[in-house]
């Protein structure tokens, strides 16, 4: 029965067209772990930046997280992330 197998049904391995950067170029990621931290993926820089704002930039949006004693944990050319005491998120769009 073996021998009898079609290689038409087995396909060929074709090469990623995309690299994992460029996935997190397109879709973003913000995870909100209470009112005290956040991670933040797929993020293109940080508009603006302070102890009581921290603006993130994406593709076609802005996020900015209002606060005290907020800080950058972590920050990498596609994620970062934010602590502090949060008392606010905006969202902007353009």
């Amino acid at each position: 029965m073996k021998n009898n197998i079609k290689k038409d049904y087995v396909k060929e391995k074709t090469p990623l067209r995309y690299s994992v950067r460029d996935a997190f170029k397109e879709k973003s990621n913000i995870e909100i772990i209470s009112n005290t931290s956040a991670i933040i993926e797929g993020c293109h820089g940080v508009l603006e930046y302070s102890d009581k704002i921290i603006r993130i930039g994406f593709k076609d949006f802005s996020v900015a997280f209002l606060g005290r004693r907020l800080n950058l944990k972590y920050i990498s050319s596609t994620s970062l992330v934010v602590e502090g005491f949060f008392t606010g998120i905006e969202f902007s769009m353009g």
